[in-house]
């Protein structure tokens, strides 16, 4: 599926009657803001998604400031469960503007077990009207009771692209010079991209070795994700702007379970 079918396909479910729960992949590098907003504009524009800088709703929904949307971001190392009620209260009242809500839960996969426990039945059957996405890396790394409640949608790479209106850019990495170089090694010679990819990957399974001893079910999540990129990133086929973007979610995931390890080892200490 490429962009254009992505956001075709998302409009014909934001524009139709039907209320749902969806959990959108992002990966944690992705400029997620104009994203949200695009969402946002297909379900709550009156023209049902055509774009108009003319239209007041998108305009409010450019500003961060429409009431039928809503966007919650964790309160410090998890959402709480007061967090959640206030998203309950939000979709359970009726739109002030229209039919249609919309709510926007990023890094869902911090919604712990009792936050998330309290999501449920509101994930089960939202009100008429409202939609709600719970962003995250992956839907892996939610529990398998929210997975259960929520459509799966991931947002593929060319749309990544076009979100951003903008010549693809580096995230900023402390690595971020021998990164470029990876890359640089890896898109233009293709005879050496398997053995490139293999060599990462590879090294960033050492990582999840580890994690295993101390949490075997997060490590499992994490070697799913490693082998689905690694999947897809050997198949020479794959055009050069799809590998750049699959190298570039390696590296995240990489710097996501060094960044666990280190707070580990802290909380132990």
């Amino acid at each position: 599926m490429d962009g254009l079918d992505f956001w075709g396909i998302l409009h014909k479910l934001l524009s139709g009657r039907f209320s749902f729960s969806v959990c959108l992949s992002l990966p944690l590098w992705a400029d997620k803001a104009p994203i949200i907003r695009k969402i946002g504009r297909s379900c709550l524009c009156p023209s049902f998604g055509e774009e108009s800088t003319a239209c007041e709703a998108c305009l409010r929904i450019e500003e961060g400031s429409h009431p039928d949307m809503a966007v919650f971001a964790p309160e410090g190392q998890a959402y709480t469960v007061s967090q959640v009620r206030q998203m309950q209260r939000f979709v359970g009242s009726s739109g002030i503007e229209g039919p249609r809500k919309i709510l926007f839960v990023e890094r869902a996969e911090m919604l712990g077990r009792l936050a998330g426990d309290a999501l449920l039945k509101t994930l089960e059957e939202p009100a008429d009207g409202v939609r709600i996405f719970l962003l995250s890396p992956s839907s892996y790394a939610l529990s398998p009771t929210l997975q259960s409640r929520c459509f799966r949608l991931n947002l593929p790479a060319q749309a990544l692209v076009e979100q951003r209106g903008k010549p693809f850019e580096l995230p900023p990495l402390d690595s971020g010079a021998s990164m470029t170089a990876f890359l640089k090694h890896t898109i233009e010679r293709q005879e050496t991209r398997d053995l490139a990819v293999s060599c990462l990957c590879a090294n960033i399974l050492k990582g999840v070795v580890r994690v295993g001893q101390r949490d075997p079910g997060r490590s499992y999540q994490w070697a799913s994700r490693v082998g689905a990129l690694a999947g897809r990133l050997l198949n020479r086929d794959l055009p050069s702007l799809q590998t750049e973007v699959g190298v570039l979610e390696l590296f995240a995931l990489q710097r996501e379970i060094q960044a666990w390890e280190s707070k580990s080892s802290y909380l132990q200490s």
